[in-house]
């Protein structure tokens, strides 16, 4: 069993990359006159939570096994895709045609910076936990 310390290890690299997220679409929206809707700040909420609970489960693999976190890595990046297909899908089906740009832009700008994010460090963990 792991140390607690180890196995949230994931918690400040995750809410690091949020507030890089948050910081990139504060200087976006800044330079850029486009009206920041809470909805925005909301799709960086979804991202940090989905991450964070991914990346949860690919830490949790009992004994370190790097297969088994590969395999939850690979699960966890098809959920991830799965779920903000649909919520991409509902939230531009249902806000103002004047929104819809820049709410996806935006979704897809979180949806990059967290895959990024979640690709290099899940490889670090296995990385870790495969080599002797």
């Amino acid at each position: 069993m792991a140390p607690l310390d180890a196995r949230w290890s994931f918690v400040l690299p995750v809410l690091g990359c949020a507030a890089l997220c948050a910081l990139a679409m504060w200087g976006t929206f800044l330079l850029i006159p486009i009206p920041y809707l809470p909805v925005h700040g909301g799709v960086l909420v979804y991202f940090t939570v989905l991450t964070l609970l991914l990346h949860g489960w690919i830490h949790a693999t009992p004994t370190g096994d790097s297969k088994v976190m590969v395999r939850r890595f690979m699960a966890s990046m098809a959920i991830k895709m799965m779920l903000s297909l649909i919520a991409l899908t509902v939230l531009l089906l249902t806000r103002p045609r004047e929104q819809v740009v820049t709410l996806a832009l935006v979704f897809m700008g979180c949806y990059l910076a967290f895959l990024v994010f979640s690709t290099t460090s899940s490889l670090r963990l296995i990385r870790r936990s495969s080599s002797p």
